[in-house]
């Protein structure tokens, strides 16, 4: 495979550039160089440098696919539409092999510098995971990266790229994306036995499935399997994913299927500690009811660390808070919306409860949850209207990013509230959990103001 070498730029420069783009429109950015940056360099030791023509074109090519989804206007609900599209023009537009591809710094110049008004017209939260040059993460390299592993979309109407869940729950398994044959396998699996299920389901099978082959995987390594044994193996393990999960309590959302917590992490009173969970339905599962309360998992559940709240975009932790009130007992007790917060990833401090009760009520208000009845009759809290986190650009900074802005702003007291606001380009009045949020970040850069200077005086 002929391949070309990219201009790299040091992830130091991603902070600068993502303050150069902040509160701006895509269409704000039409008279940038995108195609040089003087901090940027190619590798000594590359082959042919693309030239200036080369980069115009790449970029021709992927501005083209978002025209078609209406850039520079918002685009929407149809992320996984141009997810789908993007993937097959950076994967053909941009000629490199798997190890220039492996370079963070070389997707670090293509984002921030040769497609940055498309990476904030994706991202406008500007999540700076999705500008870094992570594999995971960034918006164009885990595009390239999904079709060089499993191949390009089969059709539009493909159900592994039509939901974002299914890819991610391959690509991020390390033992299976590393083999590009496995891979393809267990995703021609997946649109075989459920490309025809609703996507809650298609999200939990992926899963279960999925946890499977990676225990069976310390038993016998597929990837050493002729292809026919590997696909008659898959689908042996397909089956007992089917019989065990459909029909048993199956989430109908995907909300249901968001990545687990143990017990341990979820704080539940285990008598040995351990961290098993049962799936609803399964013999000797606690009911529907309780799943829905107390946060119960999926069994065979991941391990994940939660994220400490203040830690978490705003606009990403209150779509988070909203996916935990989905279900939740209109009269619900404090552990119980702890849990599902973690469930969503969100670990609440003492001290940031109030936060989020701010929030729960910001979100009833606005109309975003409304109160219904479960099978039960029991009166829960039912999302009516999404948030989607990512895609609202009013505040996209973190608890601790604002106590550093209010630092170095200087900040002191309340008073000087207006300050900071001025600084998001937010407008008075805010509502109530923002004004918490600032006054609480402001204090806390009082503070770490005052201990260093008291620790400096020493």
């Amino acid at each position: 495979m002929s391949s070309i070498a990219l201009p790299r730029l040091a992830s130091a420069f991603v902070e600068p550039i993502l303050d150069s783009v902040r509160g701006k429109d895509p269409s704000d950015l039409a008279d940038r160089d995108f195609l040089h940056h003087e901090q940027a360099i190619f590798p000594s030791a590359s082959g042919e440098r693309i030239s200036d023509e080369g980069l115009a074109e790449i970029r021709g090519r992927i501005l083209g696919v978002a025209r078609q989804y209406g850039f520079p206007d918002p685009l929407g609900r149809r992320t996984a539409h141009f997810d789908r599209d993007c993937a097959v023009a950076i994967h053909d537009a941009v000629p490199i092999t798997p190890h220039e591809a492996a370079s963070q710094e070389m997707w670090v110049f293509v984002t921030c510098v040769l497609l940055v008004d498309v990476a904030v017209w994706r991202f406008p939260g500007l999540t700076r995971e999705r500008f870094h040059g992570s594999l995971e993460r960034n918006v164009f390299r885990r595009l390239w990266m999904r079709v060089e592993v499993l191949g390009p979309p089969r059709g539009d109407d493909d159900p592994l790229w039509s939901q974002e869940d299914a890819l991610v729950q391959i690509m991020e398994r390390t033992a299976i994306a590393e083999n590009r044959g496995l891979a393809r396998a267990i995703a021609d699996v997946f649109r075989k036995n459920w490309g025809k299920h609703p996507g809650g389901e298609r999200a939990a099978l992926i899963r279960d499935f999925l946890r499977r082959v990676v225990r069976r995987q310390a038993l016998a390594r597929l990837e050493c399997l002729c292809d026919e044994k590997r696909l008659e193996y898959l689908e042996e393990i397909a089956g007992e994913t089917t019989e065990a999960l459909v029909g048993s309590g199956l989430p109908s959302s995907p909300e249901e299927t968001r990545s687990p917590v143990s017990v341990e992490e979820q704080g539940l009173d285990s008598p040995d500690r351990t961290s098993e969970v049962i799936w609803p339905g399964a013999p000797g599962a606690p009911s529907e009811t309780h799943h829905r309360d107390v946060g119960v998992v999926p069994a065979g559940g991941e391990r994940i660390k939660p994220e400490e709240l203040e830690d978490i975009p705003l606009n990403d932790l209150m779509g988070r808070v909203l996916q935990a009130m989905d279900g939740l007992p209109v009269h619900y007790a404090p552990r119980q919306l702890d849990l599902r917060l973690l469930q969503q990833g969100v670990r609440v401090k003492k001290n940031h409860k109030k936060t989020v009760e701010q929030m729960m009520k910001q979100l009833r208000n606005d109309g975003r949850v409304v109160e219904s009845e479960d099978e039960n009759g029991e009166a829960i809290w039912t999302v009516v209207s999404s948030v989607i986190g990512e895609n609202d650009t009013s505040l996209s900074r973190s608890i601790e990013e604002l106590t550093w802005l209010a630092a170095r702003l200087g900040l002191t007291n309340k008073e000087d509230r207006a300050v900071l606001v001025q600084k998001l380009g937010l407008e008075e009045p805010l509502p109530k959990y923002l004004r918490r949020v600032i006054n609480v970040a402001i204090s806390s850069a009082s503070r770490t103001t005052h201990s260093s200077s008291s620790a400096g005086g020493q």
